[in-house]
């Protein structure tokens, strides 16, 4: 009897964690940000929660149990500059605080304060001003981030980090470090940290000025400390191995979707490709590739054209000059169902974290060219890990890039050690979806489950790396020292200076 109660109590406390009513606001955000949003909502929707889903960009599908609200009006696309010339390569901080503002005065936004929900999840970055509902609300909250980790994060979930061999994303690089990666990579995290709070600032400045911060709001900062849980677009395998606290959990590869056959014309193209096969060029969806440098298109197309393989190419204008007869363009391509087609031979990508995951899941070796962001610290390790090449935009010239196609293309340990990675990838004990939704149900089941929470969170650093006591360490040796220096000096003179008295006499 007694089993069959815990056994009810048990199926009750599911069914209520299954049935949460979610709230995740995601506003602010790129187009490959987005997907992995949106797959998160798909995935605890198909789990039986009700998700209300705020995105700036429509997703393509109506999927029971999520309520979309799409904000067009927040999207950053036309905002982004060239990332071909631009020193930054997001848009100016004022625009995306006055973005996220607009999101919160959105009429279909604001009557959602109305309603009660049982969970909130929202990015880390850009839509800070969404956590006024975690203030209305005061239920878990969720973080997302669409990247690898990095310091600020594992600081507000007690994370340790180590900058010392696993890199600043915007630094690069990989273990071994050497001192001048170490100091960039500990200058960079205190760049982030410090450039964070002034963000923060800047969003508290505006809310104030439309009348939008509630009183008595705390910090940005404490809301994001006391979060119950953090979901990374990351698989743990092509992660540095560090530790990684309980709450922080890995998602990447969650997008990946089943494949679906070609468009008819796309795969007649493929085919006729012959023993050959074809290459696939993309720069995702930050990037116009029109924005490419004419002598860098010019240097890409005379490449492409000495190629025995077809080149199907991403483009976002409806005309090329000097195309060759071999390169096909595009506005857009089913990216995920092209690079399951087993003629594919190479994918030349912008290094972008979905773009990596979807080609390794699918075992097509990289050829990347970083452009902007955590793109270069990506293709670095994958070069470091052997399943990826590396060409930098500016020290690309027509014979380097043909050399460096002809490693891609026919060197089999690159081919072999990214089916290697592609069979550590889907040996997981769990999917990612099984992953998210067990940990989100956790949160859910557990009222926010704060006994995960890490200690070091809340510790100073001072405290934290015990600095006081190796202070204390360090003083009390220094004393010991100092002592038994003077003692041995005055041993030394009581016993030699009546020697010296006596020969004077």
């Amino acid at each position: 009897m007694r089993l069959l109660q815990l056994l009810l109590y048990g199926a009750t406390l599911l069914l209520e964690a299954r049935a949460a009513r979610i709230l995740f606001t995601a506003p602010v955000a790129l187009r490959s940000h987005a997907q992995f949003y949106s797959s998160l909502a798909i995935t605890l929707a198909k789990q039986g929660h009700e998700v209300t889903f705020l995105t700036p960009y429509e997703m393509k599908d109506t999927t029971p149990g999520v309520r979309e609200i799409a904000l067009p009006e927040l999207q950053l696309t036309p905002y982004m500059p060239n990332v071909f010339q631009a020193a930054f390569s997001v848009p100016d901080d004022d625009i995306m605080e006055e973005l996220c503002a607009n999101g919160l005065q959105a009429p279909q936004v604001q009557q959602l304060f109305d309603e009660t929900f049982d969970l909130m999840m929202m990015p880390t970055f850009w839509s800070e001003c969404f956590l006024v509902f975690e203030h209305h609300l005061r239920v878990p909250l969720v973080l997302v981030l669409p990247m690898r980790q990095y310091q600020l994060v594992d600081s507000w979930f007690g994370n340790p980090s180590f900058p010392s061999y696993n890199a600043n994303l915007f630094v690069g690089g990989e273990y071994p470090l050497s001192f001048v990666k170490r100091t960039a990579s500990i200058m960079f995290d205190l760049l982030i940290t410090t450039f964070s709070s002034w963000k923060h600032g800047l969003v508290v400045k505006t809310l104030q000025s439309r009348g939008l911060l509630p009183d008595g709001m705390p910090p940005f900062e404490v809301f994001f400390k006391n979060a119950s849980l953090l979901i990374l677009n990351s698989y743990l395998a092509m992660e540095t191995p560090t530790p990684h606290v309980m709450n922080i959990i890995h998602a990447g590869g969650l997008h990946i979707r089943p494949t679906k056959p070609l468009p008819q014309d796309l795969e007649e193209w493929v085919q006729g490709a012959g023993e050959h096969g074809f290459i696939y060029f993309s720069l995702g969806s930050v990037a116009q590739t029109s924005d490419i440098p004419e002598k860098l298109l010019l240097t890409l197309l005379r490449a492409f054209g000495r190629l025995p393989q077809r080149v199907l190419m991403k483009w976002n204008e409806d005309h090329l000059e000097g195309l060759p007869d071999n390169v096909r363009l595009s506005k857009w391509l089913p990216q995920q169902d092209i690079l399951a087609h087993p003629k594919i031979q190479l994918f030349i990508t912008h290094g972008g974290l979905n773009s990596i995951q979807e080609a390794l899941y699918h075992g097509v070796p990289v050829l990347g060219m970083p452009i902007i962001s955590d793109q270069r610290h990506n293709v670095e390790k994958g070069s470091h890990q052997g399943w990826a090449l590396s060409l930098l935009w500016w020290d690309m010239t027509e014979e380097s890039l043909m050399s460096t196609l002809d490693l891609a293309l026919n060197d089999t340990r690159l081919r072999d050690k990214t089916r290697w990675m592609s069979a550590i990838l889907r040996d997981q004990p769990r999917t990612p979806a099984e992953n998210v939704v067990y940990w989100v149900d956790y949160v859910l089941r557990h009222g926010g489950a704060h006994h995960l929470r890490c200690p070091a969170a809340d510790m100073n650093w001072f405290f934290l790396y015990n600095v006081d006591i190796w202070l204390t360490v360090v003083t009390v040796i220094l004393i010991v020292v100092v002592l038994s220096f003077a003692l041995l000096r005055c041993l030394l003179r009581r016993c030699c200076c009546p020697k010296t008295k006596a020969k004077a006499d």
